[in-house]
Formats: C-alpha cells, structure tokens, sequence
C-alpha cells in the first residue's frame, strides 16, 4: 500500500514564476510523469526535505495540461512551511549591468534577470542581497515591456542609512584608473580617468571619489561633458592642491616618474638635463616643476627650459639646473657625473701627459672648457681641460685630456696610472758598451 501510495507522485519542476499580487505568486509547473486533474481541485505538494505537505489549488485547467504539458498553483506568502519554501524559490536572481545617477541622491540601477520574471507597472519588488539581514523594497521605474524587449528592468534606489540602499550605493562606486595627468595652473591638475565600468553623469555634477586606505571621501566636479564620455571612454575632474586628504594623494599621484637620457654643460656651473617621463607628462612654455628626488628630504624647483612640442615630437624635455648647495641641485650635478675609461696615454713633454678617454654615458663639451675629474678614493678633485674637440667625441667617441705632472693629487695619481708595467723577453750587444732590451708590455691600464 506504501508502495502504491510512492507511485501516486508526480515529480514536477518549476518553469516560471509570476507575481498575481504582492503577496500571491502564480507558479508554472512542468509534470516529470503523466497528470490529471479536474477544475477546481487541490493538491497534495510535497517538497523534498519539508517535513510538511501543502495544499494548493489548480489555477489553472485540464485544457491547458493537454495543450501545454504544464500546470499552474496560485501560493500566497504565509509562514506556513511549503508556502514560505515557494515564496523562497520565487526568488530571481539578477546581476547590476547598469548603474546611473538620476540625482545626486538617487541611484537608478540596470539589472538582468537571470531567470524568468514578470511584474506589473508601478509594483515593488523584495530585493535580497548576500549577507544583508535586511530585505529592502524598491518600485521598478521601467515597464514591463522593457523587460521583454531588452532583458532589463531599473530599480530606483535613493541614498539612505537603510542598509540594503547603503549597499546599493556602495555597489555603485565605479572603479576608474588614471590616464592622464595636465597642469591647469600651477596649483590644479586635470586628472583624465577612464571608467571600468558603465558611467554616466550629469554637466556639472559632482563625484564622490573613494580612494583605497584613505578614510575621507573627496568630492570633485566633472570638469569634461557627458559627451566625451560617450565618444572617448574618458571622463575629467579637477583637483586643486591642499591638505585635504584626498586632493593630496592625487597631487602625489600626479608625480610623473622620468629617466635622464642626457646631461650637457652649459656653463661651468650650469647643467642642462634632458629627460624622458615614463607616464603622460604636459607643461607650458616657461613653467616650473617640482623635482622628487628619492631618499632627498628637499623638493627641487626648476623650470622648462624645453618648449612642449620637443616633448610631443621627441619625448624628452629639460631641465636646466644650476651648481648650488641645495640638495636636489647638489644631486643632479652629482648625478651628472659621466663615468670614463682611460683607452691611451701618450707623453707629450717629459712633464706633460695626454689621456685619452671614452666616455661610459653621453657627454659633451664646449672646445677649450675644462672639466672637473673625480678619482675615486682621491679627496681632490682635479680641473683638467680638454685639449681634443667635441667633433671628436662624435666622430671617435673619445675625448683628451693633458695632464702635467705635479704634486697635486689627481695629477699625481694620473700620472702614476701613466706607469706601464712590461717584461723584458729579449736583451741583444748593439757595442760593447751599449745593449738593446726587447720588453713585452703587459697591460695598458684604463
């Protein structure tokens, strides 16, 4: 009898779900086995692991079983257990594909059902979100026939201490990176960002902007139209320099790292450095930067001495800095060092040495300039002049120097380095008196 009682069961599954009333769910239900029922009539529905059976009325008729091969149950929501677990599976997941700021409060969000849903003009909805204890209830702004023909519906969400409206608008934070970074004036930076995912915004609107770690929100106007956006994928805020937490981290972001390419000597105490930023650099002809240098406490100031179309058609600019004792000045005149191998030396007088040398990094010079010659472990700088011309340098790559020889200790240790040891191989009588010494050198220092 059990067993006949088991084979009375007709598994079903649920192939739609539809709203009747806010409290009412109309449910299609496919039969896994052959059905039948009369007008009217109620049924048994028993769910798997619900210690309960419901009871249900048909709402639907034997002529649409046969036609369609499914049934409808009309369920209101109650605390009864089969009825909760219906109401439960009613619900539909969605996923945000759109996010727009209809006011500075209110949100209208774009969603896509991931499984049939239906609802009426004007209908609220329940909507559930993942460990969230609160339900929150939102009107749909679209129409149903929005849904049809797109696949969307837009809820409305204005900004509250509710929570599900709290997370709604948390859930709106769009995630942009920076793209450009431009000097409007000396104090404000035009900060081109792109979204990474869909935006829109209003002329003139303003944007609250959440930066990671930083516990103060920033609120920053869109200085660039709705239209750019559009067409660009890019959108522009305008952010003047000050104490504010976050202006100040995009002013530090705005820090444009940059390699030096080339140092020349303008004077003997002026050097002109030309550098290649390594991100979107913008400035005006004339204007001044702030030069970071790491480790050093000190900012540096100096200004273009370049014009901004060399940075658009070569990719460098110039900075020319004068030899000082302030720090970042002392650093780049260090910096500007050029490290030299010594490939020759010739004696030009029995006191008088010329070194000839090939630059490791690019240098040039004026004719007749001298140069300040840095010896390692030698606490005195010596001043040379250099007696090959800058055609030289180019043709050759190497460049000259004529020491004499004196006590003073560069020149010293120069001449000293002059020295090369060699090994006597041979030794011939030219006379009695007089022998000829055949010798191998052994190394040409450098």
């Amino acid at each position: 009898m059990e067993d006949d009682l088991q084979k009375g069961k007709v598994p079903a599954e649920i192939v739609g779900i539809d709203d009747e009333t806010p409290t009412v769910k109309r449910f299609t239900l496919r039969p896994l086995r052959r059905l039948s029922f009369l007008p009217g009539q109620w049924v048994d529905f028993l769910i798997p692991h619900v210690p309960v059976v419901g009871g249900f009325s048909f709402v639907s008729t034997p002529r649409q079983l046969e036609r369609c091969g499914t049934f409808e149950l009309a369920v209101k929501r109650s605390g009864h257990l089969p009825a909760a677990w219906l109401h439960e599976k009613g619900k539909v997941p969605a996923e945000i594909v759109g996010i727009d700021d209809e006011t500075p409060t209110v949100k209208r969000f774009t969603l896509r059902p991931l499984r049939r849903l239906s609802f009426l003009p004007g209908q609220w909805v329940d909507f559930l979100i993942p460990h969230v204890p609160v339900v929150g209830g939102f009107s749909f702004v679209s129409t149903p026939r929005q849904l049809e023909r797109c696949g969307t519906f837009e809820l409305a969400v204005k900004r509250s201490g509710h929570l599900p409206a709290a997370w709604l608008h948390e859930k709106g934070k769009v995630p942009a990176e920076i793209v450009g970074i431009d000097d409007e004036t000396p104090t404000v930076k035009r900060f081109t960002l792109r979204p990474l995912r869909r935006l829109s915004f209003l002329p003139g609107q303003w944007v609250d902007f959440l930066i990671p770690h930083v516990p103060v929100v920033g609120g920053f106007s869109f200085v660039s139209t709705p239209r750019q956006l559009e067409r660009c994928g890019t959108f522009e805020l305008a952010v003047k320099r000050s104490g504010h937490l976050p202006a100040a981290w995009l002013h530090e972001k705005g820090k444009v790292p940059a390699e030096i390419v080339g140092i020349d000597d303008e004077t003997p105490t002026v050097k002109r450095f030309t550098l290649r930023p390594l991100r979107r650099l913008s400035f005006l002809p004339g204007q001044w930067v702030d030069f970071l240098i790491p480790h050093v406490p000190v900012v540096g100031g100096f200004s273009f001495v370049s014009t901004p179309r060399q940075l658009e058609r070569c990719g460098t600019f110039e900075l020319a800095v004068k030899r000082s004792g302030h720090l970042p000045a002392a650093w780049l005149h260090e910096k500007g060092k050029v490290p030299a191998e010594i490939v020759g030396i010739d004696d030009e007088t029995p006191t008088v040495k010329r070194f000839t040398l090939r630059p490791l990094r690019r240098l040039s010079f004026l004719p007749g300039q001298w140069v300040d010659f840095l010896i390692p472990h030698v606490p005195v700088v010596g001043g040379f002049s250099f007696v090959s011309t800058p055609r030289q340098l180019e043709r050759c790559g190497t460049f000259e120097l004529a020491v004499k020889r004196s006590g003073h200790l560069p020149a010293a240790w120069l001449h000293e380095k002059g020295k090369v040891p060699a090994e006597i191989v041979g030794i011939d009588d030219e006379t009695p008196t007089v022998k000829r010494f055949t010798l191998r050198v052994r190394r040409l220092e450098g």
